[in-house]
């Protein structure tokens, strides 16, 4: 299971420019907002990075920032080999495959040409509509059952050209069209949805929900989506004959890979319905139609389109942190509750709802209500050590950006003050990223201060001992919360709390 900053720190750059600029809420590194009671669609922003399942966000139908960058080389697309599939060439607009989408309620692509300010809305059906910008700038794009206003895209990354997936309530995912990074069309799925749909199933919601985990954004999972009782997963199959499944909780995305390396297919399963029915979506993978495969000349067929889990875990406290929290040193006494902290010891499945957290905490988890101070931010300045993450937020596309340079951490503590054991990140074996590890809820800028909830479940699977340290040091040491908040790394607030007894438990 990943460390809290991995939840809050990996995957936000592929999202940040698309969400942000579209008015709509900052995620992820900004820990902005992450699991709140409503539904919200991860969004798709095609960088490197890739697509992470816990890249969830409401986006507003407004300004996308769409406008032409004179700037902007034009991108030089790659030839497809001899026989390459006709899906394969860009320059013709290509719609998403449709095969991939099962019941998944989707309204089109917008291709964006911002060197030569060509737009072409390619809807559903695969019909193309070339969009004329208006003396503003915007174009318009009409689906069957939306309006579509927005100006021309110039991010990510000031692209020449960029290619927007339209998505119902207002929610876009961009991909930059450069060449190289895979245009995400899915032509390497299939999805099936059976016929016979128990009563009280969802499946355009379980659709939604199974979508992130192809690699094309999706929804939470809503809670009338499903039976009183119903149980979701997903389920990840190999080629190899072994599977995997992660339950999915109401309000959560479901879980997606790091690296597709010897997949066999996805699903959404949803078993313990009435009279013992189960039910399951399935989207087969084949490795020979991804982009890479398909359309670059000369590619080799890659096993994989996204990048593999690391099995190297940085170590913590290792840090700018170090200078305040340091293995096998004391904690510092002056630093004590210098933040008004609260770290409660939870345990089970959704045992603190009433902070808006379907949270599974396992065996042993904490819950972590803090409060710091926020300021204008003109930069984003991140140590790349684990721990670390910019938080902010900001009040439309344009309002300044507001919060504050964070870490978080774990630690375990002897009986003396001294830290004998740290958090450590732990790849998963299978690349899965998963729902089921940290959640948090923002609760919203007030008065100059930031006011957050973390629930962390399995906490005792997340610490190692420091080196030095007597290897059955973590037995009897107790749990403490490292936090520090300021405007850049020199200028922290530091703050430690002990872990206390839930007043519930």
């Amino acid at each position: 299971m990943s460390g809290f900053d991995e939840f809050v720190h990996e995957n936000f750059d592929a999202h940040l420019r698309v969400v942000t600029e579209a008015g709509g809420v900052p995620r992820k590194r900004a820990r902005s907002v992450v699991h709140a009671i409503r539904r919200r669609r991860a969004v798709r922003a095609g960088a490197a990075t890739g697509v992470s399942i816990l890249t969830v966000a409401a986006v507003a139908a407004g300004a996308m920032a769409l406008r032409p960058s004179e700037d902007a080389a034009p991108a030089v697309f790659p030839t497809p080999p001899a026989g390459a599939p006709s899906w394969c060439y860009l320059s013709t607009y290509p719609q998403v495959n449709p095969a991939a989408l099962g019941a998944l309620r989707y309204d089109g692509r917008v291709y964006a040409n911002n060197v030569d300010h060509t737009y072409v809305y390619v809807l559903p059906d695969g019909t193309h509509r070339t969009l004329e910008p208006d003396a503003t700038g915007n174009i318009a794009a009409v689906p069957p059952d939306t309006t579509w206003t927005f100006d021309v895209p110039t991010e990510p990354g000031e692209a020449a050209n960029s290619a927007w997936d339209l998505f119902p309530l207002g929610s876009a995912g961009g991909t930059e069209l450069d060449g190289v990074r895979d245009p995400v069309l899915l032509y390497e799925w299939t999805t099936i949805v059976p016929d016979a749909v128990p009563a009280g199933v969802n499946v355009t919601a379980l659709s939604e929900v199974l979508s992130d985990s192809i690699g094309f954004g999706g929804t939470t999972l809503p809670a009338f989506a499903l039976p009183d009782g119903a149980v979701v997963e997903t389920v990840f199959r190999w080629t190899d004959g072994h599977e995997r499944a992660v339950t999915i909780l109401p309000g959560f995305p479901g879980a997606t890979l790091a690296d597709y390396s010897g997949l066999a297919a996805v699903s959404i399963r949803v078993s313990n319905l009435p009279g013992g029915d189960t039910f399951e979506i399935t989207s087969t993978y084949d490795p020979t139609k991804t982009w890479a495969a398909a359309c670059v000349a000369g590619a080799p067929n890659p096993p994989s389109t996204r990048p593999i889990v690391t099995t190297a875990p940085a170590p913590y406290l290792e840090g700018p942190e170090s200078a305040v929290f340091r293995c096998l040193a004391p904690l510092p006494a002056e630093d004590e509750e210098a933040l008004p902290t609260t770290v409660l010891l939870e345990s089970g499945l959704n045992s603190r709802e009433d902070h808006g957290i379907p949270a599974d905490f396992g065996p042993r988890g904490i819950l972590v209500m803090s409060s710091f101070a926020v300021s204008e931010l003109t930069t984003f300045f991140d140590p790349g050590s684990p721990g670390w993450a910019p938080v902010w937020s900001r009040s439309g596309p344009s309002g300044p950006m507001t919060g504050a340079l964070s870490f978080t951490a774990l630690a375990w503590v002897d009986a003396d003050g001294a830290i004998v054991g740290r958090e450590v990140k732990t790849p998963d074996p299978d690349g899965v990223l998963s729902a089921d590890g940290d959640q948090v809820l923002d609760l919203g800028p007030y008065d100059g201060r930031q006011t957050m909830t973390y629930a962390l479940g399995y906490v005792d699977n997340r610490g190692v001992p420091c080196p030095g340290a007597d290897p059955g040091a973590l037995d009897s040491a107790s749990l403490v919360w490292l936090e520090g908040y300021g405007p850049d790394a020199d200028h922290m607030t530091w703050s430690w709390t002990r872990v206390g007894p839930s007043p519930q438990n």
